[in-house]
């Protein structure tokens, strides 16, 4: 009862992304030939052990997908180019160490005029008079001026920002480029990938990529249903391409990671074993059964997915 009306209220929410509204627009048509598509089901309701499989949950699921391609649609058209915000961030740091060089050499004369600065005792204080270094006046060292220590922490903060946003986003190389596109590619590998995840979970191992398949169609309904523009008016993406890049090393990146939990399950059994004093030869077809596991996991599976969404690979 209670996941029911957790359901219940998240679906009243609206969709939000990025500080965006991106409700479905398209007609409730296309969200019930989508629904349709991923037939039969093992209940309607959300009652029930198997629930998440249920018609109700999957028609939810729908909605949050068309809601979260809309959401990067629009991220997509306003985000920057990547270059923007990294020149911001090495500004940052860059004006932050020349404010504090600024506010550390100044001479006695300009410390005492702030300090006696306070007429305006609201100013004053919003100002944070008090965090300068002082003057002869009223002596402090310098080092224990909270202006100093901030700016230094924030100019090097930045240049940390600086870097792990490198590492994120590439260069601007020209051409369809934003920080958008270098962090999430396109909103159809967005759509492709959540889509097949729900379509995988009610019809496993039925995903083709096949223009006249049901996957490709699944996902022409679930984009009309978010836009409220046809799949196949100018304009619309070509989702065909895309599939045909992500379906193998989405396929198998489940793989590695439904072999990997099992691996942490085995092993976490061999231990508890091994710690109560089991005898080996009880617990070998457990090893046994680990080793075939580790065996199965593709190491290249992460890097292969990345690789098959990767904006250099395809740009859209």
């Amino acid at each position: 009862m209670k996941r029911k009306q957790k359901a219940k209220a998240r679906s009243a929410q609206p969709y939000k992304l990025f500080g965006l509204s991106d409700q479905p627009r398209g007609d409730a048509v296309h969200l019930q030939n989508a629904k349709k598509f991923l037939a039969p089901f093992s209940q309607t309701s959300l009652s029930g052990p198997d629930y998440k499989l249920s018609e109700q949950f999957a028609e939810f699921q729908i909605k949050e997908i068309a809601a979260l391609y809309n959401s990067h649609s629009i991220q997509a058209a306003t985000s920057p180019r990547s270059n923007a915000p990294r020149e911001r961030f090495a500004a940052l740091a860059r004006k932050a160490t020349e404010l504090h060089r600024l506010i550390a050499t100044m001479g006695d004369i300009e410390r005492a005029f702030y300090e006696g600065a306070d007429e305006d005792r609201e100013l004053y204080e919003q100002a944070k008079v008090d965090w300068l270094p002082r003057s002869s006046v009223t002596p402090r060292p310098d080092s224990d001026s909270k202006w100093l220590t901030q700016l230094a922490a924030f100019s090097k903060l930045s240049t940390k920002v600086l870097g792990i946003y490198n590492q994120k986003v590439g260069p601007d190389v020209g051409g369809r480029t934003s920080v958008h596109t270098e962090m999430h590619n396109s909103p159809e590998y967005v759509l492709i990938n959540y889509g097949w995840e729900l379509f995988e979970k009610h019809r496993p191992g039925e995903a083709t990529t096949s223009e006249t398949g049901d996957f490709h169609m699944f996902l022409q309904q679930i984009y009309e249903y978010a836009t409220a523009r046809g799949a196949n008016e100018v304009g619309a993406p070509a989702l065909i391409p895309k599939i045909k890049q992500m379906l193998k090393p989405l396929r198998d990146y489940q793989n590695y990671i439904q072999n990997s939990r099992l691996a942490d399950k085995l092993d976490a059994k061999l231990l508890k074993g091994l710690m109560k004093g089991t005898p080996i030869e009880k617990l070998r077809p457990i090893a046994n059964e680990l080793k075939a596991t580790l065996a199965k996991m593709d190491s290249n599976a992460v890097a292969a997915l990345n690789k098959a969404t990767t904006r250099r690979r395809a740009r859209s």
